[in-house]
């Protein structure tokens, strides 16, 4: 779903890691110029460094654009999941697990791993209680997306963490899957 277009005085744009425009329809982070947007954080260089390119404010989205100027968030960047070098956006594994009729709500996050830097894990719902569940959705998930984005680990729940915002704390899922992981090591 469209954020809509950038309004009146603002310049957005999406980037990919060099700080070069991507295509039309790409994904890359969001950067927004405008003279109501701060010239960076007051006395904290490497700070500024880290989230301005040039005069452009790196919000931290993921997100495309099309040929109409519609921009589309798609994800946090730094929910981005890196696992044996390949990008994994948590909002395309969570769409796809979503489908599946067993599940009511999910959260996809990494994991750490110590041979492919993070792993798949999916923090999940169920609508009823299937002891074949892992392999059920196993095999949905690979006839929807490549092998590398198929989550390693399916981790019923009764309910989902919640941060302050009531939103999935992302944080506390990841530590809980981390956890997991170092008790079975």
């Amino acid at each position: 779903m469209s954020i809509g277009k950038a309004v009146m005085f603002v310049d957005a744009r999406i980037l990919d890691d060099n700080g070069e425009e991507v295509p039309s329809g790409e994904i890359g982070e969001l950067a927004i110029k405008a003279k109501n947007v701060t010239p960076g954080y007051w006395n904290k260089p490497a700070e500024t460094a880290k989230a301005f390119h040039g005069r452009y404010l790196l919000t931290g989205d993921l997100a495309k654009m099309d040929d109409d100027g519609d921009i589309f968030i798609i994800d946090r960047k730094k929910e981005l999941i890196i696992t044996g070098g390949e990008n994994v956006l948590p909002s395309e594994v969570e769409n796809a697990l979503a489908e599946h009729p067993l599940v009511d709500r999910c959260v996809v996050v990494g994991y750490d791993h110590p041979k492919y830097g993070e792993s798949i894990a999916a923090a999940i719902i169920l609508r009823e209680d299937e002891p074949h569940y892992s392999e059920i959705l196993d095999q949905h998930m690979r006839s929807r997306l490549a092998g590398y984005k198929v989550p390693r680990m399916y981790v019923p729940v009764t309910h989902m963490p919640l941060n302050s915002t009531q939103k999935p704390d992302k944080l506390a899922i990841r530590q809980m899957m981390n956890d997991r992981v170092s008790q079975t090591l």
